[in-house]
């Protein structure tokens, strides 16, 4: 099963992450067709956070009608998008250098879609934050 790394909550079918940095990943080559993975990551004092998707490998066709992975600038699929066109659905193994996105706040919003068959080898992205200074005057 898909999962995330990092403190985390479940509801409706949305995992909750609460953390500066951490990882997202398919389980281990392990999601399954007809599914919607969503997973929203909240930190805290951040300029922005950078999410670097290391390994892509969904079933493709272009247009990415099949399977996709997805990945919004705020707390939810409304926000706007940060990977757009086929880069949501093209495959590449590990690499030294990952895809990397930023979000403009301190949440972004992941949702994965499979359509009824067939699967690839899966995902894996992490994050960090960008620190702003948090501390309080005296």
């Amino acid at each position: 099963m898909p999962r995330a790394f990092g403190p985390t909550t479940r509801a409706a079918g949305l995992c909750t992450v609460n953390a500066n940095v951490g990882l997202i990943d398919d389980g281990l080559y392990n999601y399954v067709d007809s599914s919607t993975y969503r997973y929203v990551v909240v930190t805290t004092c951040c300029a922005g956070v950078s999410i670097a998707v290391r390994r892509l490998n969904v079933e493709y066709v272009a247009g990415c009608g099949y399977d996709k992975l997805e990945i919004f600038d705020g707390s939810s699929d409304t926000a706007p998008a940060l990977i757009t066109g086929d880069t949501r659905c093209t495959s590449f193994a590990y690499t030294t250098t990952p895809v990397t996105y930023t979000s403009t706040g301190g949440s972004f919003y992941v949702m994965v879609t499979s359509d009824v068959s067939n699967t690839g080898n899966g995902w894996t992205a992490t994050w960090n934050c960008k620190p702003i200074d948090c501390t309080l005057p005296t």
